[in-house]
Formats: structure tokens, sequence, C-alpha cells
């Protein structure tokens, strides 16, 4: 029999320094045990528990946390005074009152459950016939979330002035005690799983058989309060059969009968093959001898997979084959006075459709794996694509009006397709005491729509048939207006009231006179479609360092954020970066409340998202065996560690973190932190 436990305990507080500060303690507990039951029996239990206790600031007296980066981001640091003597103040324009929301306005209390349980058993059945095995997993997951909450607030005075002159405080808001909890929020999420496989492994010389037949159930359940309950089943019988020769050339063929609870009756099970191959490049005779490659491999596979998880806006996916109604009250006949009986009223809330499919999936992939110079140099290349389509849709844009577009039913429609490349390599080697190993690794994507729902009518320009998924689609900009003379030379309306000089002026693609809904189409900008990360290991001794990055390229992000560089009316708190606008430079537009002119998505706010950040350094220094040995443990380890250390972007010069710009605006801001600890074991 072998076990294993583990316990972790783990605490951390918000950045609140009055009232109720946010905290989390969690505890965790781990253990598995492995059990020979016989010659050819073995069980395994593996359980995982957590608890974690919370307490924080609520938000309106609910289950939700307080985010006081929303509310500072909001409001000018002036808007009002904190106190007034003893009063707390809030006003007409900005009635919030930070310390209040902390100190006076509530809390809530969370408790949450996690716990993972799973056995599993393994049967040999040599006995019955060689090769022949027996595999079986059963799991049981849960998550149980409580939040229990309870509101209030001090008295909120509002400053005036009397005749005199004098400030005066006056109240608005009473004094609200609440001295009892309720409960604000109750989750539940459960996942039962079991897997069953029938194994059969064979060699003979050269000759390598494995086959398996797997039979998959599983039953999601989730339930929030004031919600209903829907969950999601899963069943499947999978064949796999896997030929090898000479450890050279690989055949692999899986055939997948899979059901689908959201198909009707009679349709909610298919056939899904899949095949691949791989050939050992290095054991022929060609490059056997050669010293450029000391292991070299391709493969590739080709396979078509269901998407059951389809979902169509306006309908129920469950239930897209009924015809479902909901109860719209009741209504009497009859005139005062003589009323007949009363019958109940039904409002339809989609018509049920037949003939439609579930959408699949067609995916590609092909690479090479490799290792040169005596296997220190390690890499991987691959290809990747995927073809979807029987996409589910109701044809909206495609249905003539005329015809009547309510209730229409849903089928298949639309098609769209994303292939790339995803690769790495690493190179190891060592010096004398000095070990070393650095890598790379990144993946390149891109999306195209092919079949879209949308209109005929439309312009050219404005149809996403054929164009990339990851672009932006907007107004494009054509710089500032400078002057009144320029506004009218042009003699262009733009949909959202007077223009004048120090607004955006946008292109009017289709030359009709006037910026709007039709000017609005894909430029070139789009997110980034290369994702790329690096690492670097050094040990020397006892001592080693570790270090990795990640980062993105060759792509767009859109500075969309109404806190920090864009004006949203009135009563907002106006960043330095909105305070350097026209006409003192040309890279905010003019400050102005009474216009949407420039707070519209256009190419005006598209910066360039490229950015590389040093996400983790670790040093650490392992005690020698023997002096671990000493202390009656088995390992013993030192380290200091730290994280989001170092960023590269040009995105810095505004002062936002790149890898989400509104951390530290409307967010909890992305921490730098820093971590010395022990590890030690017996």
């Amino acid at each position: 029999m072998k076990y294993f436990s583990a316990f972790n305990y783990l605490t951390n507080e918000g950045l609140e320094s009055v009232g109720e500060v946010i905290n989390n303690d969690r505890y965790k507990l781990r253990g598995n045990v492995d059990i020979r039951l016989n010659d050819f029996m073995r069980l395994g239990v593996n359980i995982s528990a957590s608890y974690n206790k919370q307490r924080f600031p609520n938000s309106g007296g609910g289950a939700g946390i307080y985010n006081i980066f929303n509310t500072i981001s909001n409001y000018p640091a002036n808007a009002h005074p904190i106190y007034f003597g003893d009063n707390l103040i809030i006003s007409d324009d900005y009635p919030v009152n930070v310390t209040n929301e902390l100190m006076h306005a509530g809390f809530a209390e969370g408790q949450i459950l996690n716990a993972q349980n799973q056995a599993n058993l393994a049967i040999d059945l040599g006995g019955v016939l060689e090769g022949l095995s027996f595999n079986a997993r059963a799991s049981f997951d849960i998550m149980n979330r409580v939040i229990q909450n309870k509101g209030g607030t001090a008295a909120l005075y509002r400053l005036e002035t009397t005749p005199m002159g004098l400030d005066t405080a006056v109240l608005i808001t009473p004094e609200q005690v609440d001295v009892t909890m309720s409960i604000g929020s109750h989750s539940v999420s459960r996942r039962t799983e079991a897997i069953t496989a029938l194994n059969y492994e064979k060699e003979s010389g050269a000759h390598s058989l494995l086959m398996n037949a797997v039979y998959f159930v599983a039953l999601d359940e989730g339930r929030v309060t004031g919600q209903d309950y829907q969950p999601d089943k899963y069943q499947d019988v999978s064949l796999r059969a896997n030929y090898s020769y000479a450890d050279k050339y690989i055949l692999q063929a899986d055939l997948s009968y899979s059901g689908s609870m959201r198909m009707p009756d009679g349709e909610r099970y298919s056939l899904y093959p899949t095949v691949g191959a791989a050939w050992i490049l290095s054991e022929e005779g060609f490059l056997s001898e050669s010293n450029l490659f000391d292991y070299l491999k391709f493969n590739t596979s080709f396979g078509i997979m269901g998407l059951g998880n389809f979902s169509l806006s306006g309908y129920n996916p469950y239930y897209l084959h009924q015809t479902l109604w909901s109860y719209g009250g009741g209504w009497r006949p009859g005139v005062p006075g003589s009323y007949g009986y009363t019958s109940d009223i039904y409002n339809i809330l989609q018509n049920g459709s037949t003939g439609f499919k579930i959408p699949k999936r067609r995916y590609f992939n092909a690479g090479f794996q490799g290792q040169m110079m005596e296997k220190a140099l390690s890499f991987e290349v691959n290809y990747f694509n995927e073809f979807n389509y029987d996409k589910i849709s109701n044809r909206l844009y495609t249905t003539p009006s005329i015809i009547g577009t309510e209730f229409l039913a849903a089928t298949n429609y639309g098609e769209d397709t994303r292939w790339g490349l995803d690769g790495m390599v690493q190179y190891s080697g060592k010096s004398g005491n000095l070990g070393y190993s650095a890598g790379f690794n990144a993946m390149y994507m891109r999306a195209k729509y092919l079949v879209v729902d949308e209109s005929a009518a439309l312009e050219d320009y404005r149809k996403r048939a054929g164009t990339d998924m990851d672009l932006f689609w907007m107004y494009n900009d054509e710089g500032l207006y400078q002057s009144f003379s320029e506004i009218t030379t042009r003699n262009v309306s733009q949909s959202w009231g007077d223009v004048l000089p120090g607004d955006i002026r946008y292109e009017d693609k289709n030359d009709d006179g006037t910026v709007d809904e039709k000017d609005v189409y894909a430029p070139g900008a789009h997110s980034p479609r290369l994702f790329f990360g690096a690492n670097l290991n050094l040990t020397y001794r006892g001592f080693s360092l570790f270090v990795s990055g990640q980062g993105v390229a060759d792509g767009d992000v859109m500075l969309t954020s109404n806190r920090y560089f864009r004006i949203n009316g009135t009563n907002q708190h106006y960043s330095e970066l909105m305070l350097d606008r026209w006409p003192e430079t040309n890279d905010v537009p003019r400050l102005t409340t009474s216009s949407n002119n420039n707070v519209q998505n256009s190419s005006f706010w598209v910066r360039n998202a490229a950015y590389f950040k040093v996400k983790n350094v670790e040093l650490s220094y392992r005690l020698p065996v023997n002096v671990s040995r000493q202390l009656f443990m088995t390992d013993s380890r030192v380290f200091v560690r730290g994280t989001n250390l170092i960023t590269l972007s040009g995105l810095s010069e505004y002062g936002v973190d790149p890898e989400y710009i509104n951390a530290g605006i409307t967010e909890y801001p992305i921490f730098r932190t820093f971590t010395a600890g022990v590890s030690f074991s017996f």
C-alpha cells in the first residue's frame, strides 16, 4: 500500500486601510492511497478538499464585493469632503462616500467548500487472455458557495451654505443599522463522472497492437439562488486501435458514438471518426546514421467531432425541438357586472424546430517533434486547422422581413475556419557545476468567417463573410478637426450632434455626406495573433535561478475605458491623460460632456498591443542532503520569488498594464509581488 497526504493554509487581505478589509482564509487537504488488493487488482482513492472563509465589504448591502477602484476611478478626489466635523458628506452629483461604504455600509461573509473525490480500479485480466485489462474510474466533484450579508449606512449629510455664508451639514440619509444577516447568494455545482475501459495489448516481433473500448457518462449540475435548474448530461462509447510496426510506423483509428441532450429524442447520437499516423524518421536508414537528428518524429491526425454546447440568442438551446410557452396571467371575458370564467393567457417563447443537426468541427493536425545535438536541443512544431460547420442559426438576417422574422425555426447555417502554428524549442546543457536551460514557445493563430447570417443588401465592405474573425469593426478616424473652416469645407455631418474643432474626424466610407453606422467597417486593426513565452533556468551547486516571461505581438488593442481614456459625462474623474487634450496636443480630443462624437469605437483609440512581461523570477538554494538529514528532513530549500517584475510595452506610456488594461482603473491592479519562503519534506 502506498499513501500520500498534504495540508495547505493560505491567508490574504485586501488593500483597504479603514473599515472592513477583504479577508480570505483557505484550508486545503489532499490525500491519496494506492492499495494492491491481490496479484491482479489495484484500487486507488484520491480525495482533495478545500474550505474558504471570506469576509469583505459588500456592494449595496448585497453579496458582491465592494469595488473601491470602480468608485475612485469615477469620482473626482475633490468631489466633496469625506467629513465635515464628524459628519460624513455626500453631494447630489456624487452620492457615495467611500468611508461610509467601507465602515458602515455592511459586509458579507462567505463560505466556499470544494471537494474532489475519485476512485480508480485496475484489473489485470491476463489470466483470461494475455494482454487484456480493465480500468474503471468514478469521480464526484462539488463546489458549494454560501454568501451571507447585511447592509446599513451611517447618517449622510450634504454641505450647504447658510445666508450668512457659513457651511452647514444637512441630513440627507438617516443612519440605518442592520443587525441580522441574510443569505444573499447560494450556488452549488456538481459533476458526477464514470468511465470504464477494456484494453487489449499485444506484441509480436516488430508488430504492436493496442485496442480499447471506453464507456463514458457524466452529469453536470449547477444551481444558483433564484435561477432554474438545468443539468448537462454526457454519454458516449468509443473504440480505439493503435498499431505500430518496428517502432517506426504508427497508425491509430478512433470511433466515438456520442450523444447530446440538446438534440431531439431519436437524433441525439452520432458517430465521429478520427484517424492518425506517426512516422519515426530517425529510425530510418537515411537518418539513423546522421549526426544531425537524435530523434525525429512526424505525426498527423484528421477527424470530426460534434459541438454539443451550441446556443442561439433568444432560444432555449436544450429544447430547440419544442415549442415553449410562458404563463402570462388571466383574462375574464364579458362586460362590467357580467364576466365569464377566468381563462389563462400564455405567451409563446419559441416555436419548435425540426431537421437541424448538431454543429460539427473537422480538424487536421500535422507536426514534427525532435531532438538534436546529443539531445541537448528539443523542438516541436505543429500546424492545426479547424473547420466549423452546421452552426445553429435562425437566419434572422438572410430571411426577408416581408415573410416575418418572429419565431424563426432553428436550422444549420454558418461556417468558419481557424488555423495556425505552435511550437517550442528548448536547449539544455551543463558546464562543470553550471547547469543551464533556455526555451521559447509560441503560437500563431488566424480565424476567418466563411458563411455568415447577414443581409444580402449590405455593402460589400460591411459584410463579414470572408473576413478575419479578430478584426476591429469601427469607424476609421482621419485625425482631429483643427478649425471651423475645415469642418465647413468638408461639409460632412457626423451623427452625434454639432462638430467642433478638437473633435475626431471620421471617414465617410460610402461618401453620402453623413457619418453613421453605414460607415462602420474593418480598416485592418485586429486582436493579437502571436502569443509567446520564454524561460531560463540556471543551476550551480545548490543554487537555482528560474525566469519565465510571456507576451503577445502582431495585434492591436482598443483603448475603451471611459474612466481613463474617454469622457463619460459630467460626473466623472478626469485622468491626467484626458487633461493632455486638444489643443495642447492631438493625442486626445477636446473635453466635452455634450457630445458622444469622441467616444465611438474608432481607429483613433487603437494602439499596438504587443508586450513582453517577466512574469516569474525565483532564486533558491537547496541545502545539502546531509544537512537536511541532520534536520530530520529528506529535502529542504529556501527561496525568494518575484512576479510581474518587468513589462516592456508601448502602452506603458499610459500607465496601464497591457495584460489587462482596466487593472488599477475599474478593477483591482495586477500586483508586483515578492515572496520569501522555505520548502521542506520529511
